[in-house]
């Protein structure tokens, strides 16, 4: 297996040992990651309640999630997908994550997210400043 300089000097970044990667499929996977070229993009669903946009935010949620979308879809956009619904169900996370669709268990998830240099406490406070940022752009907007 031939790895180019850029691959090794990834791993050299991030790997202490090379020598236990046995599979091409598995380094080449890797070598994405650490590169910030993943290929399986993290799908983040956020769901927002009517309620943090005022007493009458179920007549406007739909319009705000269309209009922060494009905004949460430039965060770490090389790895993540955003998708911002409203939540209509108190019985589901206000924040989900998913892989190819799949959702992930917690553990899953942080641990995708440790691959990416980040954590979902981290996620989750983007999530915060950023849906407040958007809240206060909404209505000047509107």
């Amino acid at each position: 297996m031939h790895l180019s300089l850029y691959a090794i000097s990834l791993l050299r970044k991030k790997v202490v040992n090379l020598v236990k990667i046995k599979y091409r499929y598995t380094l080449v996977r890797y070598v994405h990651i650490l590169g910030k070229k993943v290929t399986k993009k993290l799908t983040i669903l956020v769901r927002v309640e009517p309620g943090c946009l005022g007493p009458t935010g179920k007549d406007y949620v739909e319009d705000f999630c269309t209009f922060a979308n494009p905004v949460f879809s430039r965060i770490r956009e090389q790895a993540l997908n955003w998708q911002l619904v409203p939540r209509y169900d108190k019985s589901l996370d206000e924040v989900e994550l998913q892989l190819e669709g799949r959702k992930l268990t917690p553990e899953q998830a942080e641990k995708y997210l440790s691959m990416l240099d980040t954590s979902f406490t981290e996620i989750s406070e983007d999530i915060g400043n950023k849906l407040s940022i958007c809240i206060d752009k909404f209505f000047e907007a509107h």
